[in-house]
């Protein structure tokens, strides 16, 4: 019961490639709770419960995410608020962690059109080598005024995001249009953007 917020598919372990999980976020009567269902591929969908009935509940600052972003690492998830990042583990134990994410602080853009603050609007996922991602993860976030955010993700430490740097800015506003050209590997990154009533524009990150 409730209204579906968000939904994602976590990543499972790379070891048990059959696991699939579906997260969801309901709000209800002012508050907002995870709801985990775990299943193996093949499995009868009628006989999947919650694993937890009354959900897991969220704190205040990540009530109403603008993002919710699965990583590949540990089943983690960030969660992206208008003025909070949150990097959240431990969810399928049934207890989740919450840490606060330190992130770079940048004015406005010209491209910015509103009278509050930019809002974080869309993510992608670059291409890294598998004998790097097995430890790693990586992550670009945009904002509406064309700032770009760059997340490290490790895996050897308490607080999974290592970084959060400021990658550029763009020549234009981004609406949820933003993706990348998977280039080899080992090379450079390639960024897609659309904007709301401007052409967008492809940018390589160096």
């Amino acid at each position: 019961r409730g209204v579906i917020h968000k939904m994602e598919f976590l990543y499972p372990a790379p070891d048990d490639p059959d696991h699939i999980i579906l997260l969801l976020l309901v709000v209800r009567n002012g508050a907002t709770a995870m709801y985990v269902y775990e299943w193996e591929a093949g499995q009868n969908l009628k006989e999947i419960r919650s694993n937890n009935l009354r959900g897991l509940p969220l704190p205040p600052t990540c009530r109403m995410p603008l993002l919710l972003i699965p990583l590949t690492i540990m089943s983690a998830i960030l969660f992206i608020s208008s003025d909070s990042i949150m990097e959240c583990q431990n969810i399928l134990e049934g207890s989740p962690t919450f840490q606060v994410v330190p992130q770079p602080e940048f004015t406005a853009s010209p491209f910015h059109m509103g009278t509050g603050v930019p809002l974080w609007t869309a993510w992608t996922r670059p291409l890294r080598h598998p004998k790097y991602s097995k430890n790693h993860d990586n992550i670009y976030v945009v904002r509406e005024d064309g700032l770009i955010a760059f997340f490290e993700i490790v895996s050897d430490s308490m607080v999974l995001v290592r970084s959060a740097i400021g990658a550029g800015r763009l020549e234009s506003s981004v609406g949820t249009a933003f993706s990348n050209l998977e280039l080899a590997p080992d090379g450079m990154d390639f960024l897609i953007t659309g904007g709301d009533s401007c052409d967008g524009g492809s940018y390589l990150v160096i």
